[in-house]
């Protein structure tokens, strides 16, 4: 069946279809709503189907996002809402409607796409492998030093133009977060009960905090949702940490999802969480590991040329690249990279002496960071002729991967 753009026509079948695959989210009528206004990411323009006579059999949205990654800023493909209607599965239509996404987001140019999987073995079966974790902390205030007794952090009003700056000098500096427009911050901030705090130095935000208070009847239920925490620096950061350590009289818990690299299991004084039973005998939960988004690379070339930051290695250092990756044929290779003054060139001829061969999800892991070619070596999931070591220092990220925002 062919899989088209949609028209504004679709509007009405699209928002059927997506309802009943996504139920409790949106009602049909919302959803028209958002199609035909425009949603945080995008309106009817983002949307592809497939079906005819008024009746969508399955859809995707291709969202087109700007991701910071090694630094440096390249387009990507939010991959989101697919779906086959009931009456149409078992047939590989899911499958062929990422296909199809994969071959547009190539055609127009993009070098990534991201989503975030129904199940995983499915999207890895095309191409993506997760990569990022969450740790979800849930612990006492108390628990947190107070390294900064007046940390100076002030609610704000109106917090857009303020803490977007902030948000815009840190997120370069990770590999994963996306260029955010005015739509997507209001998707952060216009929630009930969303506050959000921060901290100034000279005049300019250095720290933020977007928590959610609740509506805890009891003061011993009270729990404070740290939603997202960035800082430009670590003494910012330990202020906004000890502003929610002082806040232990107006809140008995708090609950903040945090990047590995914070170490919060290292800063809590008690990092178990309470009430929880023992994993094992003597050991207790500290926090849950949450994975979310899937990442894959849907121009391999223009990923390696575009990346700005490689490793210690980086110097004079050169190898084959060979992928398999059945979905997008041209990604396979062999490319031959040659790394140099902290940017790499692809050019053709004999392979050179290090050489790896790898799946398509698998790269997509190395590259992100989430995976060192050694790991995958040892997982089965690549070989490589050569000095493994200089390949893990080359591909060593200089960040984790972490994205924070959802669609």
């Amino acid at each position: 069946m062919e899989i088209r753009p949609a028209q504004k026509k679709d509007i009405r079948p699209l928002a059927e279809l997506w309802a009943h695959a996504f139920p409790g989210e949106r009602t049909v009528e919302q959803r028209i709503r958002q199609l035909e206004a425009g949603g945080v990411y995008g309106g009817i323009e983002t949307a592809w189907i497939s079906g005819d006579g008024g009746h969508a059999q399955g859809a995707f949205r291709a969202y087109r996002l700007q991701q910071y990654l090694h630094g440096g800023i390249v387009p990507m493909m939010g991959l989101a809402a697919v779906a086959v209607a009931a009456s149409a599965r078992r047939r590989g239509l899911g499958a062929e409607l990422c296909r199809t996404a994969l071959r547009h987001a190539r055609e127009r140019g993009d070098v990534l796409s991201v989503l975030y999987p129904f199940r995983p073995s499915f999207y890895e079966a095309l191409g993506w492998g997760l990569a990022g974790t969450m740790l979800s902390f849930r612990f006492l205030p108390e628990s947190l030093p107070v390294t900064h007794a007046a940390p100076d952090v002030i609610e704000l009003r109106d917090p857009v133009t303020v803490i977007a700056p902030c948000y815009d000098r840190v997120a370069p500096r990770l590999n994963g977060m996306i260029d955010r427009t005015s739509r997507i911050w209001r998707q952060h901030l216009d929630w009930p009960d969303v506050h959000v705090y921060g901290t100034m130095r000279g005049g300019e935000c250095v720290a933020y905090a977007i928590v959610h208070h609740g509506a805890q009847p009891r003061a011993e239920d009270r729990q404070l949702t740290i939603r997202e925490l960035i800082a430009i620096d670590d003494d910012a950061y330990a202020r906004m940490l000890s502003w929610v350590a002082l806040q232990r009289e107006a809140w008995r818990i708090v609950q903040y999802e945090t990047r590995p690299s914070e170490r919060l299991d290292l800063r809590l004084v008690e990092p178990r969480t309470a009430g929880e039973p023992p994993v094992r005998a003597l050991w207790a939960e500290v926090a849950r590991a949450a994975r979310g988004p899937m990442v894959r690379v849907v121009n391999v070339k223009l990923a390696l040329e575009s990346r700005q930051q490689w490793g210690t290695h980086a110097v004079g250092c050169r190898f084959t690249l060979r992928i398999a990756d059945r979905e997008l044929p041209q990604n396979g290779g062999p490319f031959n990279v040659m790394v140099s003054d902290g940017r790499a060139r692809v050019t053709d001829g004999d392979p050179f002496d290090t050489c790896i061969d790898v799946g398509a999800p698998a790269f997509a892991q190395i590259f992100a960071g989430e995976m060192s070619v050694s790991e995958a070596v040892r997982l089965g999931k690549a070989r490589v002729t050569g000095d493994v070591s200089v390949l893990d220092a080359l591909f060593e990220p200089r960040s984790e991967f972490v994205l924070l925002d959802e669609f």
